[in-house]
């Protein structure tokens, strides 16, 4: 996906590090026999909120600079 931000080039990409990480809360629904897989989300930031999908198709808003619902 693309982004126009000019403060990461060549000279510091080696100097990221991983600000935090978020995990969606989701296991086995025994009821319905399923068990949540690998997945991937698009993430959509609006302000400083960015909203997920979960593998069972929930919506997660999640504070940008914190990562905590």
């Amino acid at each position: 996906h693309y982004s126009p931000l000019a403060g990461i080039d060549r000279t510091n990409v080696g100097q990221l590090a991983v600000a935090w990480r978020w995990r969606p809360r989701e296991g086995p629904l025994a009821r319905w026999a399923t068990q949540p897989g690998t997945f991937q989300s698009t993430p959509l930031m609006i302000d400083d909120t960015l909203y997920v999908t979960t593998p069972y198709n929930r919506v997660a808003a999640l504070d940008a600079r914190t990562g905590e619902e």
